[in-house]
């Protein structure tokens, strides 16, 4: 350690610090976060839910190098003064630390390979076995059980200090409700979905099943993900916790279903499966993906300014700076654009990828920089406009309007709350009501482009 530091010191400045945090009672997810960043070298989840839970014990218990990682992490997200690990540790402790593998003295002879003993076939690239609770902690330990945002139920949204991130939607009461049962050898059995991705694996397939012992081998580098149980594992892994040797005292498995799907074959999946299961109807729609429309918001996803600011619930969530909904959108670009050949498709989709950089490049402080304080004023961030957004698009793109034009175009409306051309939304309490979309559309589709270009001079 540095000269006149002492590792006392370190943690009574790191529990001040996360007791600070659970003052503030700030609303994401920040144990959850940590944990995420440091499963590169890793870092057993509980690990970190522990120091959050009994700083003045843990810290002092866990491995020094991981403290200085789990500090770097806190700092990151919270910028707390006092907790940068380079106050305290020297350079090199600190590269040393950063060589730290949570999986070296790790009692875990599981990993990939992995084999079912008895699997059965179910289906066409699907098998269904059984796994033990043992089983799944290890494979979770060992990061070889995944959360695809592509594939899973939905996704939270949080905001740190590094930007707007993904993160699993959890619900910590029904993980502990279910991780309780466990325990008392009282939660009934359930089906497992676990995926292992096509195209993953280090061997060429992904699954390998022998007819003969009727065994079923996930092969090494195979990403597997978490389909349907992500609660269930997570309330596996609190139980041993709680209980380390709970399994032993209850004859309990999980049957699980294996398959090796793509992407899509995987979403296709959910959908079918969502509609016996609570999902928003936006979510399923988004999963479900049927209509060209569908393309072009994947495209608007990966491609454009609206990449991680379109959200696929019912509602935009602002606190996370998303500006419109799938819904919206989807519903506007198959009303206002000819979609009735791959072709129009491709070619409407990268004209809204240029469209959306010009409008959020053009105007950065209404939807980036500024983005929160405008909307106390004005309608131009708001989510039913970008229905108004994909109507103006589309005249602008069957009458062959340059792009160049579109700055002019927005700078000769008045969107402000008390202006007379969209006063009608303070009066909608849902945001994205088919009314809402209907006023914005419906004003743009009276836009005479032409006068608002020469307005503009």
């Amino acid at each position: 350690m540095k000269l006149g530091r002492d590792f006392e010191e370190v943690c009574e400045v790191v529990t001040e610090a996360i007791q600070m945090y659970k003052r503030n009672r700030r609303r994401y997810p920040l144990v959850q976060v940590i944990a995420e960043d440091l499963t590169k070298y890793s870092v057993n989840p509980s690990y970190i839910r522990d120091i959050f839970n009994n700083p003045e014990e843990k810290l002092r218990e866990v491995d020094r190098k991981l403290v200085i990682l789990f500090m770097e992490a806190f700092y990151r997200h919270e910028q707390i003064q006092g907790v940068e690990p380079s106050l305290y540790f020297t350079e090199p402790e600190i590269k040393e630390a950063k060589l730290y593998d949570g999986m070296e003295g790790r009692n875990v002879d599981l990993g990939l390979p992995y084999t079912f003993n008895r699997a059965l076939p179910a289906g066409v690239d699907a098998y269904l076995a059984t796994v033990t609770p043992s089983d799944i902690k290890n494979l979770m330990d060992g990061q070889d059980l995944h959360y695809d945002f592509e594939t899973q139920r939905e996704a939270d949204f949080i905001k740190t200090h590094e930007g707007v991130r993904a993160v699993p939607k959890i619900n910590s009461n029904n993980i502990a409700e279910m991780a309780d049962l466990m325990v008392k050898g009282e939660l009934m059995p359930s089906t497992l979905v676990w995926n292992a991705a096509v195209g993953t694996s280090d061997t060429g397939d992904e699954l390998v099943y022998d007819v003969k012992s009727t065994s079923l081998t996930i092969q090494r580098g195979t990403i597997v993900n978490n389909l349907d149980g992500y609660h269930r594992c997570k309330a596996t892994v609190r139980a041993f916790e709680i209980d380390p040797e709970f399994d032993k005292k209850h004859s309990f498995v999980f049957s699980v279903l294996v398959v090796n799907y793509s992407t899509k074959q995987a979403q296709k999946y959910l959908a079918q499966h969502a509609k016996a299961m609570p999902m928003s109807v936006t979510h399923v729609e988004m999963l479900d993906a049927v209509r060209r429309g569908d393309d072009i918001i994947k495209q608007l996803r990966n491609e454009s300014d609206l990449a991680g600011r379109i959200s696929t619930k019912e509602n935009a969530m602002v606190s996370v700076d998303q500006l419109t909904t799938y819904k919206v959108l989807v519903e506007a670009i198959e009303k206002d654009f000819k979609l009735d050949s791959k072709m129009k498709t491709i070619k409407a989709g990268d004209y809204l990828v240029k469209f959306f950089t010009y409008l959020l490049g053009e105007f950065e402080d209404e939807f980036t920089n500024k983005y929160q304080e405008t909307r106390e004023y004005s309608f131009i961030n708001h989510s039913s406009m970008f229905a108004g957004y994909i109507r103006l698009a589309s005249k602008m793109y069957y009458e062959e309007i340059s792009l160049d034009n579109l700055e002019k175009i927005i700078n000769s409306i008045d969107f402000s709350k008390d202006s007379d051309n969209f006063k009608e939304l303070n009066n909608e309490k849902n945001p994205e009501s088919a009314k809402a979309q209907q006023i914005c559309r419906d004003f743009f589709d009276k836009l005479d482009i032409e006068k608002s270009i020469g307005a503009i001079k």
